[in-house]
């Protein structure tokens, strides 16, 4: 007869699921503002958990920008070249009340946790058609074309090309 110790038993790890969604899911170009991504996260961990979301998808803005999407063109079949944004900055502090702690995400077991941003370059900037970003050029209020020093590839709704339709999912790195 043997026994088991059950203090060496590792218990399972965490899992959080994640379900992405789009609001309103259809566009316009014609509407100033773009869509909302949404991210719900559940956890079924018994305790709450602390994440550190920069470089991942969980800070939504900065994925955007940075290619942790997957925009897939089902019209022709291809996948979107994206923004992919590099940034350099000084190591991350952890203390509270630091700027920083903006980058930490508290999970609370079996309670939803909503992260939202505009699914564009930002909220303030109206997403401009396909056809103006491959070129780095903006549309100004009056439908002008304009220099911008801008990427030539889409963020978001920013660069995609009216009348298709897209499938999002999240890149393998961005996890």
């Amino acid at each position: 007869m043997s026994t088991v110790n059950t203090d060496m038993i590792a218990a399972a790890p965490p899992e959080i699921s994640i379900a992405l969604s789009l609001n309103p899911t259809t566009y316009h170009f014609s509407n100033p503002t773009p869509p909302e991504l949404c991210l719900t996260m559940t956890s079924n961990s018994d305790k709450p958990l602390t994440i550190f979301t920069f470089h991942k998808i969980l800070n939504p803005h900065l994925a955007l920008a940075q290619r942790r999407f997957i925009i897939t063109d089902l019209t022709e079949a291809v996948e979107v070249m994206q923004t992919n944004i590099k940034l350099q900055r000084p190591a991350f502090s952890r203390m509270r009340g630091h700027p920083d702690e903006k980058y930490y995400l508290e999970i609370i077991p079996g309670l939803p946790t909503l992260v939202s941003t505009a699914f564009a370059r930002a909220h303030d900037l109206p997403p401009q058609p396909k056809a103006i970003v491959q070129r780095g050029l903006e549309l100004d209020k009056d439908g002008n074309e304009t220099d911008a020093r801008r990427s030539i590839f889409a963020t978001g709704v920013d660069g995609l090309e009216a009348g298709h339709r897209y499938r999002l999912d999240v890149a393998p790195e961005g996890l």
